[in-house]
Parts: structure tokens; sequence; C-alpha cells
């Protein structure tokens, strides 16, 4: 199939957002002398993951966001002299602040670039997403970036796919790829809209959905050597 458009995702797909996320909580946690245990450290990805599902069903807006994760995580704890909302704004900030891109990302970039038209469909806060691109040294690379929050649609809302579809330089949806980590709001949510998607899949895990994504890789460069 020949593409225009490779549309990636962002976080876990071109950056280690694993690891930013883990140095950025632990700096966070010192910040506000918050206690660094793993049953804390899994009590806030729970509730993290818990409130980033109900944002990708619609049930809660990125404000939400801001003032939930942390607020819950706090009441859980029972510490009531740290506002939610003011940890969650240091704890963005300490994401810019520990940047990692993952190993082939620059490599596949650099070959592809050079053929195709390359944006950028993220889920994610309008104020830290641009300046982590940056951080990453990756904004040199797309010509268009679309972030969740400034444009009050989200991944896999067809009405996201369709925002992007109105403002790229492509008629065919079949000529667009999607390219991401997570099967749902990724891959389904391209493929249900008409776009094509491919499944970045590194730690191989089992796709337990009905999606079948047209291509599946490990790597980014796996991509390189599949539509080049």
């Amino acid at each position: 199939m020949e593409y225009s458009h490779l549309l990636f995702d962002f976080d876990n797909t071109l950056v280690d957002f694993n690891y930013c996320a883990y140095k950025g909580l632990k700096d966070t946690f010192n910040n506000y002398d918050i206690e660094w245990t793993e049953s804390n450290y899994k009590l806030y990805k729970q509730i993290n993951h818990t409130v980033w599902t109900d944002f990708e069903k619609g049930l809660i807006t990125t404000e939400d966001i801001r003032q939930k994760r942390f607020t819950l995580f706090l009441e859980s704890l029972h510490i009531s002299n740290i506002d939610g909302y003011e940890m969650n704004a240091y704890y963005l900030e300490q994401i810019v602040a520990h940047p990692k891109t993952l190993d082939t990302t620059v490599e596949a970039l650099d070959i592809l670039q050079n053929k195709y038209s390359l944006g950028i469909v993220t889920n994610g806060l309008k104020e830290v997403q641009r300046r982590r691109l940056t951080k990453h040294r990756l904004d040199k690379y797309f010509s268009h970036i679309f972030v969740s929050d400034e444009i009050d649609l989200a991944k896999p809302d067809p009405r996201y796919f369709n925002y992007v579809f109105e403002r790229i330089a492509e008629t065919d949806k079949s000529k667009v790829l999607v390219i991401g980590d997570n099967i749902k709001s990724d891959i389904g949510g391209a493929q249900s809209f008409g776009f094509h998607g491919c499944w970045f899949n590194p730690d191989e895990k089992e796709n337990s959905t009905d999606i079948s994504p047209m291509f599946t890789i490990s790597q980014l460069t796996d991509l390189v050597k599949l539509i080049s």
C-alpha cells in the first residue's frame, strides 16, 4: 500500500513515557514529602489509568484530569494539606524535565521524513506535549501536531480523526497510516474511521481485542522495512 501520511502517537511509541512518568513522579513525591513506596506508586498508576480511561471514553474532560488524579491519590492516602491541582502542575513540569526517546525513533524518522508527510496524534495535555516534543528534539520531523487537549477531542473518537483528516493534504483515508501502541485508541480508532493502523507492540502483548491492525511492529525501524 502506498501511503502519503504517517501519523504517530507520541507517548510509548516515539518516546519512553513510562520512564518520563516514573522519574517525574519520583521527583513530585520528593517535593511534597510523600514516601516513595511500591504501594504508593501502584496506587497512583491505578488512579491515573482510570482517569485517562474515563477521558478516552468521553466521560470527563482534560480539566477533570488535572483536578482529579492527584486529588484522588491524596484522598486515598488521607493527606489533606496538599492541593491536588497544584501537585499535578508540578508533576507535569517534571515529565518535561526527563526526556527519553525510544531506541530506533530517530533512525526511523530520519528515513521516513524523506518520503512521507509525518504528523503527531496524541492524547495529552496542551501545557506539556509540544514542549516535550521540542525537549526530545523531535518537533522538526512533523508538519502536523494534533494534541487532544488543544482541540477538545481525543482518540478513539471518530471526530478526532475527522478533525485530523480535514487538516492534512489527503483526500483518500486509505493513504493515511496511524502508528501507535494503544490497540484500542490508536489502532481501533484509526481503522474505524477509515485510516490504516500499525500497532507498535515492542513487548509482544497478546491482542485480546477484535481489532486487526494492518501491521504489527516491535520497533520503528520495522516500519521502514514494511512500507519503504
